[in-house]
């Protein structure tokens, strides 16, 4: 699964991306929830390939900000 998803980062040549575009991009039989791409990513960032940021929650009305990823530049060095 983390292998798909880098694949699909490399492909779509993200730099960084928000949480909700990863999702869109890999609904499929492989990744059936949320979870199942939350767990790939761990694995990623576990690697060093990317890095998952916390929005600065800034208090008052309206939806919380949601997570991003930071892509690793050295990813788009790698062969696949």
């Amino acid at each position: 699964r983390a292998k798909y998803l880098l694949l699909k980062i490399k492909d779509k040549e993200y730099r960084s991306f928000k949480m909700w575009e990863i999702e869109k991009d890999c609904r499929n039989k492989l990744f059936k929830r949320k979870a199942d791409i939350r767990e790939g990513l761990q694995l990623l960032e576990e690697c060093g390939y990317v890095k998952v940021m916390q929005p600065e929650i800034i208090p008052g009305p309206g939806r919380k900000p949601d997570e991003y990823v930071k892509v690793n530049p050295l990813v788009y060095q790698l062969k696949d």
